[in-house]
């Protein structure tokens, strides 16, 4: 199998915290385990909450950021390797589907609390306090 994992972890971000405009040079998932941000990718806007990932493709410029009245934590693992880009393709996610959404987190919530040194802090069940559409914003 030729897939590795490059780095992983954890972030609970202050309000408006942003990253990039930036590229990678790995497959890297994001998941959102509470609160909310937007994401910019291939000339497209997403205003994302808890419970739903994006992904961002090796030499894909891309940025992303807290919102800034109810932010976001994250976790995130970056793949190498022929395989991490099989299971992109597997998922059913690639250029055209970079977000995706999850009904249940403790899977991934395991993994990536075994691949970093800190762990997530617990996932309340309550995105942007009940109502991430009256609470984030695209700014």
């Amino acid at each position: 199998m030729d897939m590795t994992i490059s780095h992983s972890g954890y972030m609970n971000c202050a309000p408006g915290h942003s990253f990039g405009p930036a590229t990678r040079d790995c497959c890297l998932f994001h998941l959102i385990l509470s609160g909310c941000g937007v994401y910019e990718a291939e000339g497209r806007t997403h205003v994302l909450h808890a419970r739903q990932g994006f992904l961002i493709l090796p030499g894909q410029r891309t940025r992303y950021q807290a919102d800034m009245h109810t932010p976001w934590s994250y976790a995130w693992i970056g793949l190498r390797g022929v395989d991490a880009v099989q299971l992109i393709h597997d998922l059913g996610l690639g250029p055209e589907r970079l977000i995706w959404s999850m009904e249940r987190m403790s899977g991934w919530r395991s993994c990536t609390a075994a691949c970093s040194a800190t762990p997530p802090a617990p996932w309340t069940g309550r995105p942007c306090g009940g109502s991430w559409r009256a609470t984030c914003s695209a700014s």
